[in-house]
């Protein structure tokens, strides 16, 4: 699905080169176009006019506050231009280029100008933008709210699952040292069991950790597209107009439902229960002393939706 253009990024981008225009002196940008030559000639500027998006000395801006139809906004380059650049600039109607967007459509979703109302909307329900970007925003809020709500549980997650692991690793070196003193205590012969528990723990120790990892990959990828919107959605509750508030709206709401949905149901996983076996039995050397070495047992036990873990060695020497 396509987003419809952001009018209220838009407006930030043109802020931003107004800014980065304004940090430095500037010439008119008219007496320029009129004597490309003759740059050393050529004025300061001194106004800003927010409609044609020019700089220009005092003596060029007089025009353009002067046209009879309707006078563009034309400010000192001293004062707040950056503010009168947000404020300024409403948005254009898609089908109506010469109309500004006054009305929101419940009935289509979308905003519309006077002239489309006419046309296709009479009978739709339809308000100011100001009204109904209002309800949006109180709506909107309450989304943010519930988003922040399931951060501080994500985040909780995260680290539940952050002690899961360290424990686990715990309980990894853990058996991992039993087996190596029970491998001591039989010397050279149990070389080949030791290094073969080993590798058998080690194996369980790295399936678990691939697991743990891949979790921690997707919570921390929920965490950013939660943050992600929540910033987002609080910057055009701030600074947005009510036209780009209301134009968004859809999506967004849409968006927070799908986060929330997704966010609805998640555990923390715990890796298998392990165990040590080991049997003392009367038979070839090799095969006796594997089975005193003992080796990795994995089990699961269920507490509720979780896994927990242990360590037990069930015979010694």
């Amino acid at each position: 699905m396509t987003l419809q253009r952001n009018f209220f990024l838009d407006r930030l981008r043109e802020l931003k080169t107004v800014s980065q225009q304004l940090s430095r002196n500037v010439l008119c940008e008219a007496c320029e176009e009129e004597s490309a030559d003759k740059s050393s000639e050529v004025p300061p500027a001194t106004t800003y006019c927010v409609d044609c998006r020019q700089q220009l000395c005092e003596r060029c801006s007089m025009p353009h506050r002067r046209i009879r139809t309707a006078a563009h906004r034309v400010v000192p380059l001293d004062q707040d231009v950056r503010a009168e650049v947000l404020a300024s600039r409403g948005a254009s109607c898609r089908r109506h280029a010469e109309e500004r967007e006054k009305l929101y459509c419940f009935d289509c979703l979308d905003n519309i100008c006077l002239m489309c109302f006419v046309v296709e909307h009479q009978q739709h329900k339809c308000q100011e933008i100001d009204t109904a970007a209002e309800s949006f925003k109180s709506q909107l809020a309450t989304d943010v709210s519930t988003i922040s709500t399931q951060i501080g549980k994500l985040r909780q997650l995260l680290a539940k699952l952050e002690v899961t692991r360290y424990a686990f690793l715990n309980e990894v070196k853990s058996v991992e040292k039993v087996i190596q003193q029970r491998g001591e205590e039989i010397k050279r012969t149990v070389d080949s069991c030791v290094k073969a528990a080993v590798q058998e723990l080690n194996s369980v120790k790295a399936e678990s950790e691939k697991i743990i990892e891949s979790e921690k990959d997707r919570f921390q990828l929920s965490l950013v597209a939660l943050e992600s919107f929540s910033a987002y959605s609080l910057e055009l509750q701030n600074k947005g107009k009510s036209e780009d508030v209301s134009r968004a709206a859809k999506d967004l709401f849409r968006r927070a439902k799908e986060l929330l949905q997704s966010e609805a149901e998640r555990t923390v996983y715990k890796p298998h229960h392990i165990l040590l076996s080991v049997t003392p039995v009367h038979c070839e050397i090799e095969e006796c002393i594997a089975k005193l070495v003992g080796s990795v047992i994995t089990r699961k036990l269920t507490t509720g939706a979780l896994m927990i873990h242990s360590f037990e060695s069930y015979t010694t020497l």
